[in-house]
């Protein structure tokens, strides 16, 4: 496992601050197995226009995430049968590389588990190499989950993908066209009610986002 590596110091202040580099924090990540970094994050993708996540024409994953420490832009590919690379762009790039372990499952250990349903142990067969990630974004499960309610998925995705093409944040460094940076609460928050109807988005759908805590 090779750690982060720091972005050049002659990048300016500026650039630190707006995410505009286009030098990435890189980290290569040595699994005990096989690597499917595709299988792994396949769960995360909502549908193939998503504007978080991506796939180019040499295979390689294209996800971006607001971090705590701000946007990221990242490029996953497999590099060898047990080995994945990542570049990442934007503010949060090495917060996002810090986490790149959990997130494609690395600590996902099999080895004492033993399948007793049929249908659980074909499915380990077929996929002895599936790995389950943490991603530490809730945000970013809650609200495709909460628009996945009670509609195909095809009507999910598109009011996923017109929602957060407009009012997601640009994409910080090589990214894809159209790829976008997921909101934050504050700005899901501010999402007029319309603009969800215009999704195709009910109020039984969205209004779940914005129940607060009562305590």
């Amino acid at each position: 496992d090779r750690r982060p590596r720091r972005v050049l110091p002659e990048q300016s202040r500026r650039q630190r601050r707006t995410g505009l580099t286009r030098v990435p924090v890189e980290r290569t990540l040595t699994f005990p197995g096989q690597a499917s970094p595709g299988l792994t994050l396949a769960p995360q993708r909502r549908g193939p226009g998503d504007p978080c996540y991506q796939l180019d024409a040499e295979g390689a994953i294209w996800r971006t995430s607001l971090q705590n420490s701000g946007p990221v832009t990242a490029r996953i590919r497999r590099t060898a049968p047990t080995t994945v690379s990542c570049q990442a762009w934007g503010d949060g790039a090495e917060e996002f590389i810090d986490g790149l372990p959990a997130l494609l499952g690395v600590g996902d250990d099999t080895s004492d588990f033993t399948p007793h349903h049929p249908v659980i142990e074909a499915a380990h067969k077929r996929v002895p190499h599936l790995r389950l990630g943490r991603t530490g974004r809730v945000l970013e499960a809650l609200v495709p989950a909460v628009l996945e309610q009670r509609v195909p998925g095809a009507d999910s995705f598109r009011a996923w993908r017109l929602l957060v093409t407009r009012f997601g944040a640009p994409a910080p460094g090589p990214a894809p066209a159209r790829m976008r940076v997921p909101p934050s609460a504050e700005v899901w928050r501010r999402v007029p009610s319309w603009e969800f109807h215009r999704a195709n988005v009910d109020p039984g759908r969205y209004e779940p986002l914005f129940v607060e805590d009562s305590d």
